[in-house]
């Protein structure tokens, strides 16, 4: 457990550095923010009137239950303003149709125009509150000029000439840093306790036609409690990926949850686990489809290899694509949205050729008829292929 332990070591004083530096910030400067009404927009919110084909004013009266409200702004006309948002039930705020936070229920949420007009990059600017049990009454929405007032506080300091400043936080890039030590802590867990299962974990030489051995017991044994524990690992991986690309594009994957780089640092954390849990629970349906139709189409016998080399390639695919996600955000951020969109064209490229690779392990092991095979690669992995197709290119 030495290892372990120490990388929870490692984990536990980040967040109390974190904190304490926070803290200490905090008490040396305190900032009060006032605000000058510039326009009040809140009678300017858009509903999309399926009569007419087009957005229409919200009136309340003609529109009782709206789960969607609109708001179409110029940023050239709000330069170096905010945008103040309040609504009565918490509802989720998209931007150019991307998912960008939640807002809590009568929550005051102020938005840098200028920032998010450089992140949309568009000359008109369509914000989005969604609220799933339907809006009651109009949010506010105004346009205001901030003035921060500094308010300092006495400290005891060896100098009079050093001034303490707060320090500026990056939640996502924090939550990135935690979540990836914690997916490496995870899987040196993995090599120290189950070395041998480790070294067939990353065997790049099964990823060759025909240099495969059915007796590796990750492939034979596949719900075991060690194969299910790197079956928990990679979904750990998964998930860091996904929220990684959702976070740098406008593709929504599971927009039950909002990852929120200027929010807090746990609702990000419980995001990441559920989606772990998620796609956890996927691997484990994604194993009972491959049994399920290997039994119909009389090729159980090889239904074990299968989700083994679907894992395999997995495996080594994305943990190299993580690695290069994490070193963008931390060296070049600015190309971080361009490469995400490259990013989804090559996953959708690396899971056609796994299903050719795929398909030429498993005529290896089979003697069944070419159209058997072919109608069994169909249902597990061409058909989840084509509904991930729709969800990811819209």
């Amino acid at each position: 457990m030495g290892t372990w332990t120490r990388i929870l070591g490692v984990i536990l004083l980040l967040a109390l550095s974190s904190s304490f530096c926070t803290s200490a910030a905090g008490q040396t400067q305190k900032a009060r923010t006032e605000f000058d009404l510039i326009e009040n927009l809140s009678d300017q919110w858009l509903v999309y009137d399926n009569v007419y084909q087009s957005y229409v004013p919200y009136l309340q009266d003609r529109y009782p239950v709206q789960y969607t409200l609109n708001l179409v702004l110029d940023p050239a006309k709000y330069r170096s303003y905010r945008l103040l948002l309040e609504a009565e039930q918490p509802c989720y705020l998209f931007v150019q149709s991307k998912l960008v936070r939640l807002i809590g229920a009568q929550e005051r949420v102020s938005l840098d125009l200028d920032s998010i007009q450089n992140l949309a990059k568009s000359q008109t600017l369509l914000l989005t509150l969604y609220n799933p049990e339907g809006h009651a009454v109009a949010p506010l929405a105004q346009v205001v000029f901030p003035h921060v007032q500094h308010v300092q506080v006495a400290t005891v300091t060896a100098k009079d000439e050093l001034e303490a400043k707060l320090r500026t936080k990056n939640t996502f890039t924090n939550f990135l840093i935690v979540a990836a030590v914690f997916v490496l802590g995870l899987y040196a867990f993995l090599w120290n306790y189950h070395p041998k299962a480790f070294s067939q974990y990353f065997n790049l030489r099964f990823m060759v036609p025909g240099a495969l051995r059915e007796d590796v017991p990750l492939i034979n044994k596949p719900l075991s409690g060690s194969s299910l524990l790197f079956v928990l690992a990679h979904s750990f991986l998964l998930s860091l990926f996904y929220i990684t690309v959702q976070q740098s594009s406008d593709k929504l994957f599971a927009n039950i949850l909002v990852v929120d780089a200027t929010g807090q640092f746990w609702p990000v954390v419980q995001y990441f686990l559920m989606m772990s849990g998620l796609i956890f629970a996927l691997l484990l349906g994604k194993y009972l489809l491959i049994q399920a139709v290997g039994s119909v189409f009389k090729l159980s016998g090889v239904t074990h290899v299968h989700f083994y080399e679907y894992l395999l390639f997995s495996r080594v695919f994305y943990t190299v694509v993580v690695f290069l996600q994490f070193a963008l955000f931390l060296v070049a951020p600015v190309w971080v949205s361009v490469i995400a969109e490259v990013v989804i064209w090559i996953v959708l490229l690396f899971n056609i050729v796994r299903i050719v690779i795929i398909n030429s392990v498993l005529s290896r092991l089979t003697s069944a008829k070419n159209l058997y095979l072919f109608s069994y690669l169909c249902t597990t992995e061409l058909i989840p292929l084509l509904i991930g197709i729709k969800i990811l290119i819209k």
